[in-house]
């Protein structure tokens, strides 16, 4: 009876563990097979491949969503899941938001930075919904923020906004905008700071200036684009990458003026390609309309005009009405001071739109 019972039960764990085996082959099998139509995820741990800036304090690996291989999305969003504690604010002047949206045009990505959360979290809460212009994600951490970093399959505009699970992403292709799109090209940025007089930099002046023309154009029947929206490093190149990428019809550029020769030196100026004309239009009457209309606005002198030096080369990249606008004269103490003034700024800002408003009819 024994030796009956130990054979049965011999045969019984065989079958068990054919069955075991057949089972995780076929489960494997359901695995490569769904894998092989959604996201893949890789994670890159060589440092080598990190930013220079989150290199030192990486506490997370560079890691890859791809959405290659995703059937075709049904939802007008892409929605990026964020944890409760997040305080989504999405304001250009509210520092207290831990959410930070930002549309790249040289590069095609958009880019989100998320303050106080791990890279982990994605990666546990992938993004979902629509990737239809979306080819993959990219995260990296530096401890203290993630950024997450969509690679896009063309020029898109992202519209983003709060939602109960965090953030809804729609990214609208530049390609299908109507309107006549005005690059709008705020000069330096990042570890570009231009002209510096005590704590004002040229940067920070030329993005004021932008964001302003951008908050004052949002019903014109013209697009308005920004090269940046934040305190990004962007080459020349990227610039005309941008310009390029979102066939703009329009390019205004933002510096100011600096002459440590003669720190006497004051007023407004601007620059301007001589051998472009298009439409009875030429560069010249562009850039002296925008010129004379921000001399107006902010109560300011104007020095004049200037053909574009070796160092513009945008302006003569461009086969587009273009110019560079020069807001002052840094050098200038008086005038220092009246570029550190918000409401001096935005009168400016209103001098560049009402040119602009008289030259896109």
């Amino acid at each position: 009876m024994v030796e009956t019972d130990f054979g049965f039960r011999e045969k019984l764990m065989k079958v068990t563990m054919t069955v075991s085996v057949i089972t995780a082959v076929v489960c494997m099998a359901v695995m490569l097979s769904y894998a092989a139509t959604k996201t893949i995820i890789t994670v890159d741990e060589n440092p080598a491949t990190v930013d220079a800036s989150l290199e030192t304090e990486r506490t997370g690996a560079r890691w890859t969503i791809d959405f290659s291989k995703l059937n075709k999305p049904k939802e007008d969003t892409l929605t990026v899941f964020l944890p409760m504690h997040i305080n989504v604010i999405l304001s250009d002047t509210n520092n207290e938001s831990d959410v930070k949206v930002d549309c790249r045009y040289d590069t095609k990505e958009v880019t989100v930075t998320v303050k106080n959360v791990r890279d982990s979290f994605f990666l546990s809460n992938p993004p979902k919904g629509n990737y239809k212009y979306i080819d993959s994600v990219e995260g990296v951490s530096d401890g203290t923020k993630t950024i997450l970093t969509f690679k896009l399959n063309e020029c898109c505009e992202c519209i983003s906004k709060a939602s109960e699970k965090g953030l809804e992403l729609k990214m609208v292709p530049v390609s299908e905008e109507t309107l006549p799109i005005v690059m709008i090209d705020p000069g330096h940025g990042g570890e570009q700071v231009g002209v510096k007089a005590g704590d004002i930099s040229e940067k920070d002046v030329a993005l004021k200036i932008a964001l302003e023309v951008e908050k004052l154009c949002e019903d014109k029947p013209y697009k308005v684009l920004l090269t940046r929206r934040d305190d990004d490093t962007i080459y020349t190149q990227g610039r005309i990458y941008a310009i390029e990428n979102t066939e703009a019809s329009f390019y205004v550029g933002i510096h100011v003026a600096s002459n440590i020769t003669d720190t006497k030196a004051y007023g407004m100026q601007a620059s301007y390609n001589p051998d472009f004309y298009h439409n009875g239009l030429e560069n010249v009457d562009f850039a002296d309309r925008v010129l004379r209309e921000c001399a107006i606005a902010a109560s300011d002198k104007a020095n004049g005009l200037y053909p574009a030096n070796e160092d513009e080369i945008i302006l003569k990249a461009l086969n587009i009405p273009a110019t560079i606008f020069y807001a002052g004269h840094l050098t200038n103490e008086d005038e220092a001071r009246l570029l550190s003034s918000e409401e001096y700024l935005q009168r400016i800002a209103k001098g560049i739109v009402s040119a602009l408003d008289k030259t896109i009819q």
